[in-house]
């Protein structure tokens, strides 16, 4: 091994008092690496104490020897952060994972000329690999959508690359600007969109910086709108746009994080983390029995929905008419909403409860409709047209393998639902396929990676952001703007916000 580089793999184990102890000129912790954690001690050039409380790891002391001169006051340990004990460490790779029985921690570092002058850092930020982290979710092929459509802008000519960053200034409306700059998240214009899906999407961004950055330094521009700005030619993030076109980045929608206004009746809540783990049991059940599982669900092809600006849905509904005993698919209307999820909405049935149908039926929208991911996972048979609008992972869906096709206007639905009523091992067969997909593709580790995925490439692809001292006065971290009010905007003449008097 060549002199300049250490390599340490370290085999981490827990005694039965819940204390660590290892010997090493420096050390890397992980606060979800560590759950059982009390105590971390490490002994030789310095002397550590670690505290786990309520989820997180705080520096309680370190104690440098002559050689390390550095000292470091109590703080908390954040996601990914490293101490480090040699002053001449110059690059780091991560990487922590859960194997039967044993937690393990691999560890390279590279270290620099021993004579070079180099500050070293008291605690410095390490980067994830997303290639590592999320490599499972690689292997589904999921994260090949972002190549793809970021491939699209490699050649991004003059104009584009100027007109880009702006963007979101000139439209001022269900948009954002967000920079990563030095591995901390800004957000340079900033305009609301619909109810509250600006506010869960930047939850999911900086929820995935936590667990899977710091991103590259790199700046995407983001809309809100349900895909009304597909026609642009520029690497804009579009939560959908017409199946078989190209332009525009596709991102997890706000539903991805949570979606309060669309919690109906008894329902607690539309966190996608919640219904997540909730629909896991449901696919657990399924699993340990699946004809009896099946056979218990009722024997109707399901849906509610409201009407939306189009016919679509009224001409499906139009059309599976009449049989009143195997289909029961209705109208309902939203009345009253709000991000406290207490909204009157009659006849609406709760997103667990339609697990309870055998066969579902899946409407688009006025452009895409979020729902069809939920009936999915309830592990019935999705009966569905042929999507006019695409999401960043329905490319990975085929018919009649995880759903049953029908005609765009129903006009067949009778029949197909008949053919599978008649063959319930066809039937299982394609819940149980459309389930594992939406597992598969669709937890919060996947979105998150997807998200990781997008500023990685973004890095890469798009014109870079202005270094940290080149930052407008209205630039502000994202942290600041998720607590903005609905009202408020970052635009290039400042922050626009709602003042309210001191009581």
């Amino acid at each position: 091994m060549e002199p300049d580089v250490l390599r340490l793999i370290l085999a981490l184990a827990l005694t039965t008092f819940g204390s660590l102890h290892l010997c090493a000129r420096f050390f890397v912790v992980r606060d979800s690496a560590l759950p059982q954690l009390s105590s971390l001690e490490v002994r030789g050039e310095a002397v550590a104490a670690l505290q786990h409380s309520s989820g997180q790891l705080k520096l309680a002391t370190l104690t440098m020897s002559a050689a390390g001169a550095a000292h470091l006051a109590a703080v908390p340990v954040a996601h990914h952060h490293l101490i480090a004990l040699d002053s001449r460490l110059n690059e780091l790779e991560l990487a922590v994972s859960r194997q039967p029985g044993q937690w393990q921690s691999s560890v390279s570092a590279r270290i620099a000329d021993p004579n070079q002058d180099r500050p070293g850092p008291s605690a410095a930020a390490v980067v994830a690999s997303p290639q590592k982290e999320c490599s499972a979710v690689r292997e589904t092929g999921l994260l090949d959508q972002v190549s793809l459509d970021f491939g699209r802008y490699q050649s991004m000519t003059p104009g584009q690359r100027t007109a880009y960053p702006e963007y979101c200034a000139t439209l001022k409306h269900a948009c954002a600007t967000i920079l990563s700059v030095d591995g901390e998240l800004f957000v340079k214009h900033f305009f609301a969109g619909y109810q509250s899906r600006h506010r869960a999407t930047l939850h999911a961004i900086y929820r995935s910086a936590l667990r899977l950055g710091p991103f590259p330094d790199s700046q995407i521009v983001i809309e809100f709108t349900d895909g009304n700005l597909w026609q642009v030619e520029l690497p804009l993030l579009v939560i959908t746009r017409p199946t078989g076109t190209t332009n525009g980045v596709l991102y997890p929608d706000f539903t991805f994080f949570s979606w309060p206004e669309a919690v109906c009746g008894a329902e607690r809540t539309h966190a996608h983390g919640v219904l997540m783990r909730e629909f896991e049991r449901e696919a657990g059940r399924l699993q340990s029995d699946p004809e009896q599982h099946f056979a218990r669900k009722q024997d109707k092809l399901f849906w509610r929905g409201a009407p939306v600006g189009n016919n679509y849905r009224q001409t499906a509904l139009t059309n599976v008419a009449g049989d009143s005993l195997h289909i029961d698919m209705q109208f309902m209307s939203w009345k009253a909403v709000s991000t406290g999820g207490n909204n009157s909405a009659p006849g609406c049935v709760g997103l667990l409860d339609h697990c309870r149908y055998r066969y579902l039926a899946f409407l688009q929208g006025n452009s895409y409709s979020s729902r069809l991911k939920y009936q999915l996972l309830c592990g019935s048979t999705v009966l569905a047209s042929r999507q006019g609008w695409e999401e960043f992972w329905t490319r990975q869906l085929t018919p009649n393998q995880h759903f049953v096709e029908v005609l765009a206007d129903w006009s067949d639905a009778k029949a197909r639902l008949e053919d599978v009523r008649r063959n319930q091992r066809k039937a299982l067969s394609i819940a149980q396929k459309g389930q594992r997909l939406a597992l598969d593709l669709l937890n919060d580790q996947a979105v998150d990676c997807y998200w990781a995925e997008i500023f990685s490439s973004a890095g890469q692809y798009l014109p870079k952001p202005p270094k940290r001292d080149k930052l407008p006065r209205f630039v502000r971290p994202i942290q600041d703007v998720l607590l903005f009010h609905s009202e408020d905007a970052i635009t290039p003449d400042g922050i626009r916000s709602v003042v309210q008097p001191v009581r």
